[in-house]
């Protein structure tokens, strides 16, 4: 009797730090591959078009997004998976613009520019057979991987949970943005 009960205690002990431990496991996040497609939508002298459809043609699956251009007539297409798209621009007074061969990779942010819409029925069709351009968004600067000060102050709350995190984050100061017992001489800046 006196042994199970040893052994009851000990697991009572021991379960609650695994479930911890458990708990406390860093949470792996997705990498993203959708990309997306801007640009604004114009009429043949330059002014924006106000709320025009666009539609986004899928030609792999024949799946069919759509949106609308803002008040300034630009517009963004986010979550848009990598492949070959075809994309329709109707407003009223004007023919529909197409643009197909739009080629769109992994977690690319293409910018297919002005598209200009001529006036007439909305029946009638103006196809171009173009490609847009790649938007690099990251520099030089972005590239270099973030001090840990850096890494602690952007991370986010799941970060926190985290034990390696609290380990990165434990020997720098909140204040002064580097490590404890050292000097603001013995810190080299980086230069903006």
């Amino acid at each position: 009797m006196n042994d199970a009960l040893d052994i009851f205690m000990k697991l009572a002990r021991i379960v609650p730090m695994v479930a911890f431990s458990l708990f406390s496991l860093p949470v792996a996040h997705p990498q993203q591959v959708t990309g997306s497609i801007s640009g604004s939508a114009r009429d043949s002298s330059g002014l924006a078009l106000d709320r025009a459809q666009l539609k986004l043609l899928s030609m792999a699956t024949g799946a069919e997004r759509v949106a609308q251009t803002n008040e300034s007539g630009d517009f963004v297409i986010t979550g848009v998976d990598p492949g070959q798209y075809k994309l329709s621009v109707q407003a009223p007074g004007f023919k529909t613009f197409e643009r197909t061969g739009i080629t769109v990779g992994v977690s690319e942010r293409l910018a297919v520019g002005n598209l200009t819409l001529q006036l007439g029925d909305v029946s009638e069709r103006i196809t171009v057979l173009a490609e847009g351009t790649t938007v690099q968004t990251a520099s030089a600067r972005s590239a270099r991987a973030p001090s840990p000060a850096r890494r602690c102050k952007g991370s986010s709350f799941m970060d926190a949970l985290s034990p390696r995190w609290w380990l990165c984050c434990r020997a720098w100061s909140t204040r002064s943005g580097r490590p404890r017992g050292t000097s603001a001489a013995a810190t080299p800046r980086a230069s903006m």
